[in-house]
């Protein structure tokens, strides 16, 4: 797959897992080796089921989710880098999440 479709691939399973708090979505855009940071000073979590151990424990944090965007993935080799915004609930507040995920792919 090239990295452009890759890189969408990414986009269309977050778009569906994050809103239904679904980590089994994530599934199959992650490698078995994957190394995903979540912050920089944070410890990585590796491979498939530390990416949705992430996920789990980040959707377990949210109240309740109004909706999240990804804007059109920035290609360059086998990286991609993919803007995001998402608004929901957590402890009770409203809060705008915004970042970017910086992805290699295989």
């Amino acid at each position: 797959m090239e990295t452009s479709a890759a890189a969408r691939a990414w986009v269309e399973a977050w778009r569906r897992a994050w809103p239904a708090a679904d980590p089994e979505a994530l599934r199959a855009v992650y490698a078995d080796d994957a190394v995903v940071r979540s912050a920089p000073f944070r410890e990585p979590h590796l491979g498939t089921e530390g990416v949705l151990e992430y996920a789990r424990t980040a959707f377990a944090d949210q109240d309740d989710f109004t909706d999240c965007w990804f804007g059109e993935p920035v290609v360059a080799g086998d990286r991609a880098a993919v803007e995001y915004w998402a608004v929901l609930v957590e402890s009770g507040q409203e809060v705008t999440i915004a970042g970017v995920a910086v992805l290699r792919f295989g």
